[in-house]
């Protein structure tokens, strides 16, 4: 009987089938390689315009912080790539992008230039009469405009969308024209005049047939509609 207490209970559980852990006590986890910035990528402006050789200066947000900045040329412009400094090309109506990436996660944002024409202001100054109206017009720039009285010397008014208004009294009226993307201004000085006579100089013009000649008019601005009276 004694010798039956002596002897073991066999171990019927299964046998222990896990594969060891080989993985040092001190590994680093696998370096799965850049992952997608958060937050993402943006550039400041998106879109803009610019002059031939006008300076814009790009801004990024979002990612690591490490962005990088490249140029898809149309222009011919010049891009500085860790600062976002860009000189526009000297190609007007071309288009640049601006590719913004980071050296420390994945994804990009972009942003267009497209390079126009310095803005033409129609009428640039001259005389008006008092209570006179009408439109100024702009050619050239982005399109986008912003117009304000900056001295209304005769009581004059300006719209925001170029509609001025001579005052009722003698004086000269101050504008300025900006470019809302360019930057681009220009001052436009009206001087309002009671009895303001247009003489054009010569008064009268005899001339060969085929023969053109320029006639200039005193008074008035540098914007003048002309027709021909006559069967000649």
């Amino acid at each position: 009987p004694d010798a039956q207490a002596d002897q073991a209970t066999p171990d019927a559980s299964p046998p222990d089938l896990t594969p060891p852990d080989l993985t040092p006590p001190d590994a680093e986890p696998p370096d799965l390689g850049p992952t997608p910035c958060d937050p993402p990528l943006s550039v400041d402006p998106a879109r803009t315009y610019a002059r031939p050789f006008d300076l814009v200066t790009f801004r990024a947000a979002g990612g690591t912080g490490a962005w990088r900045f490249e140029l898809v040329d149309a222009s011919g412009a010049l891009l500085e790539p860790l600062t976002g400094a860009y000189l526009a090309g000297e190609v007007t109506g071309a288009v640049d992008r601006i590719v913004v990436t980071d050296d420390g996660c994945l994804g990009q944002a972009e942003a267009t230039v497209q390079v126009v024409d310095g803005m033409v202001v129609r009428p640039a100054g001259g005389q008006v009469p008092v209570g006179a109206a009408f439109e100024l017009a702009v050619e050239d720039g982005s399109g986008s405009f912003r117009f304000e009285m900056l001295d209304p010397g005769s009581g004059g008014q300006v719209s925001a969308d170029g509609a001025y208004r001579a005052g009722d009294q003698p004086g000269v009226d101050r504008l300025r024209v900006e470019d809302v993307f360019t930057g681009e201004a220009v001052t436009v000085a009206l001087e309002v005049r009671e009895g303001l006579v247009l003489e054009p100089e010569p008064a009268q013009l005899v001339l060969p047939v085929g023969v053109r000649r320029a006639v200039t008019v005193r008074g008035g601005t540098d914007t003048f509609a002309a027709e021909v009276d006559g069967a000649a």
